[in-house]
Parts: C-alpha cells; sequence; structure tokens
C-alpha cells in the first residue's frame, strides 16, 4: 500500500525513463515538499504527456534530496498495456518529452469493508497505533491462532464460587480439551532442559508425561485415590491417609511401620503410652545412643498396664560379653538392658544401641508379653536380653530409664511390624 498526499502535481524534470524529479509546480497544485511528501515514504503517481498518448502509473519511494523525485520502482499500468496489473512486465514508457506528474491513490490504497483487505504485519502494527486500540485495550492484543507471552498474565479472580460447587461455572482460566484427544492440559518447559506436559485426562485423573518423559504418563494420586483403602487399614483413619500415612494392608509383610519417635534431653524416662494397640503382633523398639548424664548406671525397660508404670513381678535373663569378661545377671523390678553390674557410661559417642521386639498382642490377655532383643554399649559391651512382665494383662505403654539420673540425649523409635 502506498501513502498520500493532497494536491500535488508538478512538471518533471526530463522525460524518457528516468525517476520522476521536480521541476516545477502545476498551478494551481502544490509541490511534494509543500505537500508534506516523507522521505522514503512509498507513493503511487501518474505521468503523461500533454497529448495523453503516453502514461504510466507507477510506485516507489520518494527522495527529498535535491529537488525531490520520486522513484519508478514498480509499474503498475501505462499507454503500452505492459503494466503488472495489466499482465505485462511491467516496463518503463520512454516518454518523448517531460511530463506532468501527480500524486495519486488507487484501489488498493484504500480499506474496503465491503471486500477483503491485504496488510503487512507493519501495516496491522501501524493501523492499531492509529485508532489506538492498544491504548484502549491496555496492551497488545494476542494472536488467538497462537502467540508467545513476553510478560507475565494476571487473570482476575472469577468470582463464581467454591471450588466444590456442582454447577458448570467457568473460573477465570479454562484449559479445554476435546473428547477425541481425552486430555485437557498445559505444558511446562525449562527450555533445552526438560518438558512435561501437565492436565486432566478424560478419566478426571490428573497426569504428567510425554515429550521429555516419553510415550508414557504418571497419574497423580489423591485423597479420592486413598479414601478407599482406609476401611482396610489397619491403622489410621482417612485423615492419615491425606496426610500422607500408607495403609498397614498395603505393605508387604514384615513391613517396619513408625509409629512413635522419643526424644531425650536430660530426660527422667522416655515413655510411650499411645502405640501399643492391637494393630499389631509384633513391636520393634529402636534405641539409638541413649547416654545418661550419670555414669555407670544401667539401662532398663518397664512396662505400663492399668494405668501406671509396673515396677514388680519381671522375669529377666541377660548375657553379657566385653570379649574376654562374659556374665549374667537377672532382675524382678525390670528388664534390665545393660549389665547391672558395669552399666553404661556417660560418654556421648559410646550410648546404649539395640533392639528390643516385643511378641504377641499387647493388649491381649491370654498370656504374658515377651520381649527379645540384643544391645551393644560402652563400644566394647555386648548383650542379649529376654524376659517379659509376669502378668497376662494388656500393655498399655512402655518407659526407659536409667537406674540412676537422668537421660542426657539419645532417640527411641517405636514400630509396628506388618504381619
Amino acid at each position: 500500500m502506498a501513502a498520500f498526499l493532497d494536491l500535488c502535481r508538478f512538471v518533471a524534470s526530463a522525460g524518457g525513463t528516468t525517476d520522476w524529479t521536480y521541476s516545477s509546480t502545476v498551478s494551481p497544485y502544490i509541490s511534494p515538499t509543500d505537500a508534506g511528501a516523507v522521505n522514503g515514504r512509498v507513493y503511487k503517481v501518474r505521468a503523461e504527456s500533454v497529448d495523453l498518448t503516453q502514461w504510466e502509473v507507477s510506485e516507489g519511494a520518494y527522495t527529498s534530496a535535491g529537488a525531490g523525485s520520486f522513484a519508478r520502482t514498480t509499474v503498475l499500468y501505462n499507454s503500452a498495456g505492459t503494466g503488472t496489473l495489466q499482465s505485462g512486465a511491467g516496463s518503463k514508457i520512454s516518454f518523448t518529452a517531460a511530463p506532468q506528474v501527480w500524486v495519486v491513490a488507487s484501489k488498493r490504497d484504500l480499506i474496503s469493508i465491503e471486500e477483503a483487505n491485504s496488510f503487512t504485519a507493519g501495516q496491522k502494527t501501524q493501523a492499531r497505533s492509529n485508532i489506538g486500540a492498544q491504548a484502549d485495550l491496555g496492551c497488545t492484543p494476542a494472536n488467538k491462532a497462537g502467540d508467545t507471552m513476553t510478560g507475565r498474565l494476571d487473570t482476575p479472580a472469577a468470582g463464581s464460587g467454591p471450588i466444590t460447587r456442582t454447577s458448570g461455572t467457568l473460573d477465570s482460566v479454562q484449559v479445554y480439551g476435546v473428547s477425541s484427544d481425552g486430555f485437557a492440559g498445559v505444558t511446562f518447559h525449562v527450555q533445552a532442559v526438560f518438558a512435561s506436559h501437565f492436565g486432566m485426562k478424560s478419566d478426571g485423573n490428573y497426569y504428567m508425561g510425554g515429550w521429555s518423559h516419553g510415550a508414557t504418563s504418571y497419574k497423580f494420586w489423591t485423597t479420592k485415590d486413598f479414601a478407599s483403602l482406609a476401611a482396610i487399614a489397619t491403622s489410621g483413619s482417612a485423615g492419615d491417609l491425606a496426610s500422607g500415612t500408607v495403609p498397614a494392608a498395603r505393605l508387604p509383610s514384615g513391613s517396619r511401620v513408625l509409629l512413635n519417635t522419643l526424644t531425650a534431653s536430660n530426660s527422667a524416662n522416655l515413655q510411650d503410652t499411645s502405640s501399643f494397640t492391637s494393630a499389631y503382633k509384633r513391636y520393634e523398639i529402636e534405641i539409638q545412643n541413649l547416654v545418661p548424664v550419670t555414669n555407670s548406671v544401667f539401662c532398663r525397660l518397664r512396662v505400663q498396664s492399668g494405668g501406671s508404670f509396673q515396677t514388680t513381678s519381671y522375669v529377666s535373663a541377660n548375657t553379657h560379653s566385653s570379649g574376654s569378661v562374659g556374665g549374667a545377671n537377672a532382675s524382678t523390678a525390670e528388664i534390665p538392658l545393660t549389665t547391672t553390674a558395669t552399666g553404661a557410661v556417660n560418654t556421648s559417642s559410646l550410648g546404649v544401641n539395640g533392639i528390643l521386639d516385643l511378641l504377641g498382642d499387647p493388649t491381649g490377655t491370654n498370656s504374658v508379653k515377651t520381649f527379645f532383643g540384643r544391645m551393644v554399649y560402652n563400644s566394647a559391651f555386648g548383650q542379649l536380653i529376654a524376659g517379659f512382665w509376669n502378668n497376662t494383662a494388656a500393655i498399655t505403654g512402655i518407659q526407659l530409664d536409667f537406674s540412676s539420673g537422668n537421660i542426657s540425649s539419645g532417640t527411641v523409635k517405636i514400630y509396628g511390624i506388618v504381619p
């Protein structure tokens, strides 16, 4: 498309096939300079001889240098019928004398609402600027057929209600997918590193996959999936499952399920009165570096029953060895976890470590509940432990402490063992 000038008509400096250089103004019209011709802008001009036997319509850029001239870059029409819009080669007419030249407009330079128009990207940008389209919108319009955002896209709150609403009211952004694809999603792309699709499939579940993952997808498991497992869990509730607790019934036999962690910090004792239920028939007590405040005291375990920790009626024995020296001891007031003779030292790196198993349903009342374990302490001492509280009543908890003084540091973990 070419630009327009008002009332611009002049006599060229020469004929022939040269560009049209201004020589004089044809009265009562005005010169290109007075009409406001812009250097480098494209115009259409018509040149004609006095007797009208030679004429030409051409298009070219205006050069303001010197007297000012219009290039005859493309000849659209001419008196010889060889213009580009006459199915010709677009050859220039060789005028026998200097013609009159004036700036004209053609159908192609005018916007018509009656028919399709063809514009370049630059012309479209200029048109939007001319009518203030970008200012009115507050942004540069995106191409709905595909575009690239160069900044952040913020949307207002939809104000259409909570996520649990059952109506089809849309939120501020909708990611749409057709049923034949079976997927509505978006793509996340760390350029030149990794890319993945994420969205909802026709089964109503969310997935990620494809592209860098290859031809595979991964389902996101949610509380919707786990809720149905709550009924078969041997412990826990739907709330536990929502927080990530895996139902014990889904674990293979022999798996450890962490029930509690007890941490000492100059503590009189460590107690657990909540983990021992009918959920498991075997429990494991893991002791990690229990260090006494007082030197050479022994570590012991007592059980809770009937709301109190028992201090009598224990049947226990342990066998200990330090390589060259061995021995055994027993107690009825507790189950000793270290030798009562030597005891544990109050050195932070030489605490009591070991595993103690509770065998049998702690809530049962038909038999005693047996403890069996092995301990290492004082760097060189190893000990095997066996014992029980000689009563068939239910056990509801345990307590670990030292025979004198507090527990400086250390950890005890309580596990249920999946049957």
